[in-house]
Formats: structure tokens, C-alpha cells, sequence
């Protein structure tokens, strides 16, 4: 089934007889321009470098990218979406990730919030982004569950939407992943506490669809691991470090799929947890 909210944001300029390019797809973290604004100077370089052209492929929210992602519309993908045991049977396999510290899973409130722990958000509203997050969704849930909250969910389609209607008061609490959370803060001037921090986890992986040939995925894979030693490439890190806000420069770095173990492992073992 295709779905409508596919949105195509990087269009290169190929020869006519070039390949159809490969779709790439990003987590809706943050709005979808400022995704583009990170993410297409990044794969026209990978592009060109590697003789593959990839297009960012979107959809309007979270649920929509992993949407396609598990309907097989995408050939790479940046998210943590799909270790699900379900999902997992796709094949999709880690190739590389950010050099990025471990993250963690957060509940946020406004700083003057008078709600302090994770029980008072019984029958509050809570901005999440997606059902389909395992950063920003499941982490939250099972805690929230443990804690006897019950609370009004609140779909934002991004974790940005969420900590916007946060800083807005039209709602109590947000969830988002620590690294998101602290450069949007930073950026934007958001003042707010965490109420319950997860374990940490690796960073979200670039995950390619076993369709793909491994000579393809090792073309793509050289094209990242090599951008941060190549003067054009480290330029274009460092202007979405700029965005990002990273605590170094930004450079791939390789991923294994045991690397994820923990996701998979807390989907298997969390108590209650309901399977998209």
C-alpha cells in the first residue's frame, strides 16, 4: 500500500540514463525542513562519493516514515523504530550511527511545573510523538505504567511539535530523546526538568533493507565513515553540527546490529508492552 504522505526532499540531478535513486529515510525528531536542512547535504555528498543516489524520503510524522520503512518503501533508514519483534523480521540491518554518546529516554516538564514525579501525571496530558518510538514512546510508557499514571496522550508527529506545545501550556509533560531535548533547548530557550531518565542506549542507526546488494550497502558505508577525513566532508558535518548541536564533531562511525541488543530486549521483556 503506498501512502500519500511521502515527501521527496532531495532531487539530484542524475543523467537520464542514471539509476533510479534509493530512498533514505530520517525519524521525524525534528520538523521535516529542518531534517532536510541536515540531512540532504549530507546524502548528495554520500551520493556522489559513493556512485549511489540516494533521495531523503519523509513522511508528514513519525508513525508515516516508519510506516513506509515497514512496508518496504524505503532502502535506508536513520531510526530506532524498527526493533519490535515484528518489525525486526523485515531484515533491516545497522550499518553505521553517529559518534554520539549513548541516549536516554526522558519525561519533561516545564521547569516551574509543579509536578515532580511520575505518579502526579495521573490524568495529564503528555506530548509523545509517535506509538512507534522506542526513545520517545515505549521507555515512557512502561515507566509510566510501573508508576500507576495513568495520562492523555497527545500526538505531535515529532518530538520538536511536543516540546513546542509544552512550552505553550497546552500540555503538562513531553517526552523526547536527551539529546533532542538539550539542543532544542538550547536553540529555542526552553526551560524544563526531567521527571524520569532512562537507562542509556546507543544512538539511532542507519539501517539499510536486505533487499539492498552488499556491494551497494558497502559503497554507502565507505561514503559515510570517510566523510569526516575529507575537507568537503567535514564541512558538511560541521554545518549540521551547527543544527544538531552535538556534544563533538560529528562524524559515522560503523554499527552492528548486536549493538542493539537492549532494544530488542526490552521489547521482549517489558511487562505489558503492547506491540505495534
Amino acid at each position: 500500500m503506498k501512502h500519500t504522505g511521502l515527501l521527496l526532499l532531495l532531487c539530484l540531478a542524475l543523467p537520464a540514463h542514471a539509476a533510479e535513486p534509493l530512498k533514505f529515510g530520517v525519524a521525524n525528531q525534528r520538523p521535516v525542513m529542518l531534517t532536510a536542512q541536515v540531512w540532504n547535504p549530507i546524502l548528495a555528498y554520500v551520493s556522489k562519493k559513493s556512485g549511489v543516489p540516494l533521495v531523503l524520503a519523509m513522511g508528514k510524522t513519525a508513525t508515516e516514515t516508519t510506516d513506509l520503512a515497514a512496508s518496504a518503501q524505503l532502502d535506508f533508514v536513520y531510526t530506532n523504530t524498527l526493533f519490535t519483534p515484528q518489525r525486526d523480521k523485515i531484515g533491516f540491518h545497522a550499518i553505521a550511527r553517529f559518534n554520539s554518546p549513548p541516549i536516554r529516554g526522558q519525561i519533561i516538564v516545564p521547569e516551574q511545573s509543579p509536578i515532580h514525579q511520575l505518579s502526579e501525571l495521573d490524568g495529564k496530558k503528555l506530548a509523545v510523538p509517535t506509538r512507534e518510538s522506542f526513545i520517545s514512546y515505549a521507555l515512557q510508557m512502561h515507566a509510566l505504567k510501573r508508576a500507576g499514571a495513568k495520562v492523555e496522550t497527545v500526538f505531535t508527529g515529532s518530538q520538536e511539535g511536543g516540546f513546542a506545545q509544552m512550552a505553550n501550556q497546552r500540555v503538562d509533560a513531553a517526552v523526547g530523546n536527551s539529546k533532542i531535548i538539550e539542543s532544542y533547548a538550547a536553540r529555542e530557550g526552553m526551560r524544563y526538568r526531567a521527571i524520569f531518565t532512562s537507562a542509556a542506549y546507543p544512538d539511532l542507526p542507519i539501517m539499510a533493507h536486505p533487499r539492498v546488494a552488499r556491494s551497494t550497502v558497502e559503497k554507502v558505508l565507505a561514503a559515510l565513515l570517510g566523510m569526516s577525513h575529507d575537507p568537503e566532508g567535514r564541512r558538511i558535518l560541521d554545518d549540521a553540527n551547527a543544527i544538531l548541536m552535538a556534544e563533538q564533531p560529528l562524524a559515522f562511525v560503523r554499527a552492528k546490529d548486536r549493538d542493539y541488543a537492549d532494544y530488542r530486549r526490552f521489547y521482549l521483556n517489558a511487562e505489558g508492552h503492547q506491540q505495534p
